[in-house]
């Protein structure tokens, strides 16, 4: 084979609306917590509210004159309410556990007083990413709503005397907060305030490391979460289940009677103009154009990949882009080392924002970094790929399982008969860019751009 070297927002939200006292309980995050009472009307006394939860919460009351039986608790609770005499006043007990608030309004209503109340449940809520939450607006005369923001949709807009619900949606996004400001025709109003906190993982793509990978000055990449892999019987594709999973000896069982997997193809070799099984040596059985990027001889275009989300998403790197991620992106020979992971050998590449514990990237050694199955959790977590070696087919014998060998989507030059496409190549000692005849049966690992 000839070669050319080319505590999350809990506490911070507390602190915006009261103070928290030191001996106040932490509070577990819980799926759900509801009351069975939202709206009280009362001059004085005591009233009993249900607490349904199925983990902890904590209490906060913004008026002195009512005391709960029970500031905080464990799942379901029974909590006396007490209200002491006194002139026409508001107040608001709310329920907080984990990111749910759920809130009790309390009217005191003195003798001859009109009631002009308006009250919001729940009045905040701080969620990660997307979302849609129902308020229940309780008012004494007819209502409008008005957001702070574009971003934050409120449905209805208006309302009448009584009871209603509203349901309030938003995107995913950056950090932001949000208002949204209720009025009736008594000229009380109420408010509803959200804090969105961006959240990253909604945006990575089904089948994908959440880690992004500058491959030019203005693109970014996200690698999927495992080398491709084809079921020879049932002709199907997915990603491997690991990221350090590679077939090597198995991949010489190539054939339609096959019961297995293999990871090993002929360049452009997806099943539309050429059958992933094809074992021949010769150029002309395989792609010969100058990209298969965005073709139908790219696999991340054309293949249905059981576990990468919907079709046509993915597809390989150009041989550019392969040199800009290795070379020259920020901090390019700080991003990527050769590495040993739940003791395969393979290549560690590291995302741009990378911020996890610092990697060996002075030695070319398989050994230079040596990680367990815990250890790279963590890291793949963080958004560290790993690309194992995989060693070659020539035809249905396996070679060089000491060495990694990727295809990129870019083609060479013919030398001689011989058509040559550009792969990504590494072993002991060395990482480098090189060309091989698209005959020869290589890895495959498909990235997804990020938008």
């Amino acid at each position: 084979m000839t070669k050319k070297l080319l505590f999350f927002l809990f506490v911070s939200l507390l602190v915006l609306s009261c103070k928290k006292s030191s001996d106040e309980p932490e509070v577990s995050p819980a799926s759900e917590i509801t009351l069975s009472l939202d709206y009280k009307l009362i001059d004085e006394g005591t009233f009993t509210v249900d607490v349904t939860a199925d983990g902890s919460w904590v209490t906060f009351v913004d008026k002195s004159w009512v005391t709960l039986s029970q500031k905080s608790g464990e799942g379901n609770a029974s909590v006396d309410i007490t209200v002491e005499k006194g002139g026409y006043d508001e107040a608001v007990v709310r329920f907080i556990s984990g990111e749910n608030v759920v809130s009790l309004e309390i009217v005191r209503k003195s003798d001859g007083s009109d009631d002009t109340h308006l009250f919001v449940s729940p009045s905040l809520v701080w969620k990660t990413g997307a979302g849609t939450h129902n308020l229940v607006v309780n008012s004494a005369s007819d209502w409008t709503a008005t957001s702070s923001v574009s971003w934050l949709t409120v449905s209805p807009t208006s309302g009448s005397a009584g009871k209603t619900t509203v349901t309030i949606s938003w995107p995913n996004g950056e950090k932001a907060e949000a208002t949204v400001t209720f009025r009736n025709k008594n000229n009380s109003t109420a408010t509803f305030s959200l804090t969105r906190m961006y959240d990253a993982k909604a945006d990575i793509p089904t089948g994908a490391i959440n880690g992004k990978f500058s491959v030019s000055p203005g693109t970014q990449v996200y690698f999927s979460q495992g080398n491709l892999q084809y079921h020879c019987q049932n002709a199907t594709w997915r990603f491997a289940p690991n990221q350090y999973d590679a077939i090597l000896d198995d991949n010489a069982k190539i054939s339609a009677s096959y019961n297995g997997y293999i990871d090993l193809f002929g360049w452009g070799a997806t099943g539309k103009n050429r059958t992933p099984l094809t074992t021949s040596s010769s150029c002309s059985s395989y792609a010969r154009v100058s990209s298969i990027i965005g073709t139908d001889d790219d696999w991340g275009h054309y293949c249905y990949i059981t576990n990468g989300g919907e079709r046509g998403v993915w597809r390989s790197l150009s041989s550019d882009e392969i040199l800009y991620l290795l070379q020259n992106r920020p901090n390019a020979d700080l991003r990527r080392a050769l590495a040993t992971v739940n003791g395969v050998k393979g290549l560690l590449l590291l995302p741009d924002d990378w911020s996890g514990s610092t990697v060996n990237t002075s030695i070319n050694s398989y050994s230079a970094n040596k990680y367990n199955t815990s250890q790279w959790s963590d890291m793949q977590s963080k958004g560290a790929v790993f690309l194992p070696v995989t060693g070659c087919r020539n035809k249905t014998s396996v070679k060089n399982q000491t060495q990694g060998h990727y295809w990129s989507g870019s083609n060479s030059v013919w030398i001689e008969d011989q058509f040559f496409s550009h792969e990504l190549s590494f072993q002991e000692t060395k990482i480098f860019l090189s060309v091989e005849e698209n005959w020869v049966g290589y890895a495959v690992r498909l990235v997804q751009t990020v938008r």
